[in-house]
C-alpha cells in the first residue's frame, strides 16, 4: 500500500485504458494492475504506464502553457482519467492510499487482462469483454447440461 497524489490525465489519455503511476519502476510498463483505494474499498483493473524515468511525459505534463497542476513528486503521483478516478472513488488533488497489485501467474494475468477490458473507458472494449464472459458461462452451462443428458441417457439404456 502506498500513498499517491491524484492528478488528471492529459486530454489525449482520457479514453485510454491506462493510468500513469510513479514508484512502480520495478513493474514492467504496460503491466495490468489491480488498484484498490483504501478509503473507498473500490477496485479497478487497468494498464500501467510508469512515470519513473519518463522525462518526456513529465516535461509535457508539467508544461506551464498547458495549465495543469504540475507533478512535484513523480514517485508518489497517479495520473488517471475521470473514468478511473470515479471508479476508485477519488478526486483530483486527493492524497490517498492505494494498493497496487500485478498478476504473477499466467492464469491470474489472463483474468486481470479480462477485467481490465471490462473496466475500460471505451464501450468498444467493454462490450466484447462482457460478451466473451457470458459466452464462456453459457458454453460451460451447455457442456454441463450436455454431459448430464448423456449420463441420464446412458443410465436409462442400462436399465432396459
Amino acid at each position: 500500500m502506498a500513498r499517491y497524489k491524484i492528478y488528471a490525465a492529459e486530454k489525449e489519455d482520457v479514453n485510454q485504458g491506462w493510468v500513469w503511476i510513479g514508484g512502480c519502476g520495478h513493474l514492467h510498463n504496460r503491466s495490468v494492475l489491480k488498484l484498490t483505494a483504501k478509503d473507498t474499498g473500490k477496485i479497478v483493473y487497468c494498464e500501467m504506464l510508469s512515470i519513473d524515468g519518463d522525462n518526456n511525459f513529465l516535461n509535457d505534463y508539467n508544461d506551464p502553457d498547458k495549465g495543469r497542476i504540475p507533478i512535484s513528486d513523480p514517485k508518489s503521483a497517479l495520473v488517471a482519467s475521470w473514468w478511473y478516478r470515479d471508479k476508485l472513488g477519488v478526486k483530483k488533488g486527493d492524497e490517498v492510499e492505494i494498493d497496487v497489485k500485478t498478476a504473477k501467474f499466467c492464469w491470474c494475468r489472463f483474468l486481470f487482462n479480462l477485467l481490465a477490458c471490462s473496466d475500460h473507458p471505451q464501450v468498444v472494449l467493454r462490450f466484447p469483454a462482457w460478451l466473451g464472459i457470458w459466452s464462456v458461462i453459457l458454453g460451460a452451462v451447455g457442456v454441463i447440461l450436455g454431459i448430464g443428458g448423456l449420463i441420464v441417457g446412458i443410465i436409462a439404456l442400462c436399465q432396459k
